[in-house]
């Protein structure tokens, strides 16, 4: 688990990156996966968050991506209140084509924010710096603070089909109704199409979660090339 600066899982430069049947979870501050692979596949993972105070469930710069089949918890004690899966571009970005398909998850918010996604696309390019150091507390000089500055936009595909989003019974008892939900999950670009598939249920009602074709190591490839 995260040590307080640290995520549970970080992924640097690679050319494909396949996270399978892991348990990552009750991360400290830290992301649960943070990967920056040209191609990157979570599939039938557990990431919950539990009772840590994590940000992102993932943070997945550009590329493509695939999350398939995941069973997803957002925890209420995490720090990043509006956002559970995040992908994004920055100046160091893997290579286009950038494609982004979750597909089959079960995610569960446990959540009460009005405005939370569960799913947040940005097509702003960031440039990230670092502006003059500072003086910090007791006296001690700091490194400067980063800036992050939108140099540009990318161009970003993909689909979000057949996920099982449960919303925590308090949701309905604070006022909020499941449309207030329904439009803030998935923040997206045009080029990401959000298909009529997913599924939006309370944690009051029995579900049993949508899934893709069961994953093995001998299907997995003939299954993603339908998806593209």
């Amino acid at each position: 688990m995260g040590s307080g600066q640290a995520h549970n899982c970080y992924f640097a430069f690679a050319r494909e990156l396949i996270f399978y049947r892991n348990n990552s979870h009750a991360s400290k501050v830290g992301h649960l996966f943070k990967g920056r692979a040209h191609t990157t596949l979570l599939l039938e993972n557990r990431l919950h968050d539990e009772d840590g105070t994590g940000s992102f469930i993932a943070d997945i710069n550009g590329g493509r991506a695939y999350l398939i089949n995941n069973d997803i918890e957002k925890g209420l004690n995490s720090q990043n209140k509006y956002t559970a899966i995040n992908y994004y571009l920055q100046e160091w970005n893997p290579r286009p084509p950038h494609n982004l398909i979750v597909r089959g998850n079960r995610i569960k918010n446990l959540l009460t924010v009005k405005g939370a996604a569960i799913v947040r696309v940005r097509d702003e390019i960031l440039t990230v710096s670092r502006g003059e150091p500072f003086v910090g507390e007791q006296g001690r000089k700091r490194r400067g603070r980063v800036i992050k500055t939108v140099t540009g936009h990318g161009e970003i595909t993909g689909r979000i089909a057949d996920n099982t989003l449960i919303y925590a019974p308090m949701f309905n008892r604070l006022g909020l109704e499941v449309s207030d939900y329904r439009q803030s999950a998935f923040v997206v670009p045009p080029g990401v199409v959000v298909e009529d598939s997913n599924q939006f249920v309370s944690m009051d009602v029995g579900t049993t979660p949508q899934r893709s074709t069961q994953l093995t190591p001998e299907n997995l490839y003939s299954y993603l090339d339908t998806l593209k």
